[in-house]
């Protein structure tokens, strides 16, 4: 049976500013998936993609330095599997750094995203931990361009009453947090996405929000440098070991656990829709029912027949996808809602 949620491709969508770990954590993120796997959830691509996203998390390695950013908007197509069963398709959209500050002034990149929102089933947004945790200026930045998105998407939510719509805040750089900071972090991250957060509750169950912090060098393997430019500090990260990386497939597997929700919860929509159809069929008195037939409309059993049916396909789909949530529930469980002000925090290595 055709499903439109197993066999149609979900979109992802992801935004970050200049220098937050886009390109980066999407090559950790295959790197992980497409060859060791995470907990029995693989990648599948291209060759072009696979080459592109291999030959980056080489370079890196190789080199100790990051990844050139995404010089612009890219596109990649995946498979996530399950040790050898199939479990989604879906597209990984990357916009370049620095395109939210762009849209402001610019109509056509305002157009482009507003159209990857409308074909979007998931929003990935990338902050810097390391800056949260450190830097009041960063937070006040990050609010005014999380500003720019919240705009774009109360306007499209409003306008797309039938739309569901996942949004993960992703933490980037989670192992250069202290673990005594944890409290005060919670707080900033709480603080710059506070809007973000009510916007969402105002619109659940349509939409739903989660944090998901991430690390694509894991813990000690990277070093922070503050120098001073003029009066400016500036930092920067260093590799200075091998990439251990932690928690990054969980975004990946968090938009796919979601779109399979939120088809469930149409699938229970319409099983209701055809329950009353069925009752209001069976209530028809005798002259309502040949009135029907003179009409033209098909006869009540003949029609009820067809609603089982239909019924029936609902049934087989979401067991379906029940089959594959589970395996996904276990590997995120530990994710809450945004809006419920919940954000796990690591207690070391994974």
């Amino acid at each position: 049976m055709e499903s439109p949620v197993l066999n149609s491709p979900m979109r992802i969508t992801m935004l970050g500013t200049m220098g937050v770990g886009k390109t980066t954590f999407l090559t950790a993120m295959y790197q992980e998936m497409g060859y060791e796997g995470r907990s029995g959830f693989y990648l599948k691509t291209d060759t072009t993609t696979d080459k592109f996203l291999t030959g980056k998390w080489n370079e890196m390695i190789e080199t100790f330095d990051w990844p050139q950013p995404t010089p612009d908007y890219r596109e990649f197509d995946f498979d996530l599997v399950f040790g050898t069963k199939f479990i989604k398709k879906f597209t990984f959209v990357d916009y370049r750094g620095g395109s939210l500050r762009g849209i402001e002034t610019d109509d056509k990149q305002a157009e482009k995203l507003m159209e990857d929102i409308d074909r979007s089933d998931c929003l990935l947004i990338l902050a810097d931990s390391y800056f949260i945790a450190n830097s009041h200026k960063y937070i006040a930045t990050a609010r005014n361009e999380l500003q720019i998105i919240q705009s774009f998407l109360d306007k499209y939510i409003t306008s797309h009453p039938q739309k569901y719509l996942s949004i993960g805040v992703i933490l980037t750089k989670i192992d250069l947090v202290s673990p005594e900071n944890y409290d005060d972090f919670r707080h900033r991250c709480f603080t710059v996405f506070k809007n973000l957060t009510t916007l969402t509750l105002n619109h659940r169950p349509r939409v739903e929000f989660s944090y998901i912090p991430i690390s694509v060098t894991g813990y000690g393997n990277c070093a922070v440098d503050v120098t001073l430019h003029g009066n400016m500090p500036v930092v920067t990260c260093k590799l200075t070991d091998f990439p251990e990386p932690l928690f990054v497939s969980w975004p990946v597997l968090y938009s796919v656990k979601k779109s399979f929700e939120f088809r469930q919860r149409e699938i229970l929509a319409l099983k209701r829709a055809i329950n009353s159809d069925r009752t209001a069929l069976k209530n028809r008195d005798w002259i309502d029912r040949i009135v029907a037939v003179l009409r033209g409309e098909k006869l009540t059993w003949f029609k009820d027949l067809e609603l089982l049916e239909e019924l029936d396909k609902l049934e087989v789909e979401n067991r379906a996808i029940e089959d594959r949530v589970a395996h996904l529930v276990t590997e995120v469980e530990v994710l809450g809602d945004g809006w419920r002000e919940q954000l796990h925090m690591p207690n070391g290595r994974r």
